[in-house]
């Protein structure tokens, strides 16, 4: 494997999953370069530290470097220990610098209202929507990930999934029609309802009057309370009725929905692409990193 630290900065961005350097750069440049120099890594403290690496190789990392470790360890999913080889320093400090900087990240990120004005999503709407929904505002859907079965039998039945048949984390992720996403919820144990993690996240409370909103079929919601307050329309898929079989309205209706219910999965799909997220371990739910990594890769997808 091409050692990533013999790669120019420019080079290697690719691995981070960003397009090029001026992406990458103005990434750095809204989360403060200033800042992030002056990390506190106590704990995991790094300010005026020197890095040591492989036996006689000893030199400061940058914050530019510092960032790319990160990315590397979210889209490649690279260990701690393939890290510290590649950038040259040690296991601990690369121990301190992840946390850290998703730390870092996810603070900074939860400052922003990613949830744009009307608008906005007017402005952006693509000519798909304008034909089918034109009242569209948001598409939403849950993902799970999957986690390390707990001990514990109570978190165990809490994680339980039955839609997965595995102990999973489950998300909601709200997207605009023009795909960039717009509301992500922090994580729930996989046994939570379309429904329940709809009410318990905090999505409606972004909604505002006579929104509307496409679905998928799991999400029956049309009846809460605050939803109908606000006079939100939900465009849901239609169940299949008793006889078996769906109306030529109900089938051309499913038909349409999907087609548009695909742009949420296509989101969802390229979060999933960072590998960091292919298996959790039990220490990252109880310390609360695994919510702070997820919406750090919602946000820089």
């Amino acid at each position: 494997t091409t050692e990533i630290y013999t790669l120019s900065l420019h080079d290697a961005l690719p691995i981070s999953g960003f397009q090029n350097y001026e992406v990458f750069s103005m990434v750095l440049n809204f989360l403060g370069r200033e800042a992030a120099s002056n990390l506190d890594y106590s704990n995991n403290e790094l300010v005026g530290v020197e890095l040591r690496g492989r036996p006689g190789h000893t030199r400061g990392l940058s914050v530019e470097n510092c960032f790319f470790l990160l990315l590397c360890r979210y889209k490649v999913g690279l260990l701690d220990e393939d890290l510290a080889v590649r950038f040259g320093m040690s296991q601990s400090v690369v121990s301190k610098i992840i946390p850290t900087w998703t730390k870092f990240i996810y603070f900074r990120f939860k400052e922003l209202d990613i949830f744009p004005d009307r608008d906005i999503i007017e402005l952006l709407k693509p000519q798909c929507f304008k034909d089918k929904y034109k009242g569209t505002t948001v598409i939403i859907d849950a993902t799970e990930i999957y986690i390390e079965r707990p001990r514990n039998p109570e978190a165990q039945q809490l994680t339980f999934s039955t839609y997965k048949n595995n102990n999973t984390l489950k998300a909601l992720i709200g997207i605009t029609p023009s795909g960039s996403i717009c509301f992500v919820s922090q994580l729930y144990g996989g046994s939570i309802s379309d429904k329940d993690i709809t009410l318990k996240s905090g999505f409606i409370e972004k909604l505002q009057r006579d929104d509307e909103i496409i679905a998928d079929r799991g999400f029956n919601i049309q009846e809460i309370p605050e939803i109908v307050s606000k006079g939100v329309k939900v465009n849901v898929s239609t169940f299949i009725n008793e006889s078996g079989q769906f109306t030529e309205s109900e089938l051309l209706k499913t038909r349409q929905i999907a087609t548009l219910t695909v742009h949420v999965e296509r989101a969802i799909k390229r979060i999933k692409n960072y590998h960091i997220l292919d298996f959790i371990p039990v220490t990252m739910c109880k310390n609360g990193l695994i919510d702070m990594n997820f919406f750090c890769l919602c946000n820089v997808h």
